[in-house]
């Protein structure tokens, strides 16, 4: 995990299947290791991992609940249907219906 790339707000996921929030990078992590500061949405405590998202630098271990990977974000309602009309237009320039008939099916049951 490449912590550095985190925005505030961002939600991640732990290795034990704990979400965190992301806070901010501090200027000057904890012995200059642990430069992030994350939320635990479960407990409402917060905590400082390194750039690699590690609790611990040193005598790390199995149970050590670091960060692995980012929670995607879903694409809003707006955003998808936006996209689903572009793609709706540009299939009828080109003259090919398979998405709009896709649509049909799927959700009126329209063969």
């Amino acid at each position: 995990m490449d912590m550095t790339k985190c925005k505030k707000g961002d939600k991640l996921i732990s290795s034990h299947g704990n979400i965190y929030k992301y806070i901010k990078r501090k200027e000057l992590g904890y012995n200059g290791f642990f430069p992030h500061e994350i939320l635990s949405i479960k407990t409402g405590i917060d905590e400082s991992v390194t750039d690699k998202g590690f609790i611990h630098v040193f005598d790390r271990r199995v149970e050590d609940d670091d960060i692995i990977d980012f929670i995607p974000k879903k694409d809003n309602d707006n955003n998808t249907i936006t996209n689903a009309i572009e793609k709706i237009k540009k299939d009828i320039q080109n003259n090919d219906m398979q998405f709009i008939l896709k649509i049909l099916k799927k959700y009126y049951n329209i063969n």
